[in-house]
């Protein structure tokens, strides 16, 4: 069993930033399907993308509803009320406050 971070830094800006996002969730996705030991982090610009995934309309909410157990965040100033410890699929709602 391998430990694997991915960390996702992408703005949601560009279609190559949604091609990193996509590639970091399946990343995420393939590595718990081999029973590897998989955390998703997000930093920097990767933060916005809490809020976007999110939303159900989004291409890649079910997606990442499959990695929200997974799902981290780092910064050197985070919000309040970014997701505490709580069941895996309140993560993604809670990050899209934080907007």
């Amino acid at each position: 069993m391998s430990q694997i971070a991915v960390l996702l830094m992408a703005d949601t800006d560009t279609r190559e930033a949604t091609g990193r996002m996509a590639n970091a969730l399946t990343v995420v996705k393939e590595g718990e399907e081999e029973g590897d030991s998989v955390r998703l982090v997000l930093d920097g610009a990767g933060t916005k993308w809490a809020p976007e995934l999110a939303r159900e309309d989004h291409k890649y909410h079910r997606l990442s509803r499959t990695c929200a157990t997974r799902l981290e965040h780092t910064s050197r100033n985070p919000s309040p009320t970014w997701p505490r410890p709580e069941p895996p699929e309140s993560r993604w709602e809670a990050a899209s406050t934080t907007g």
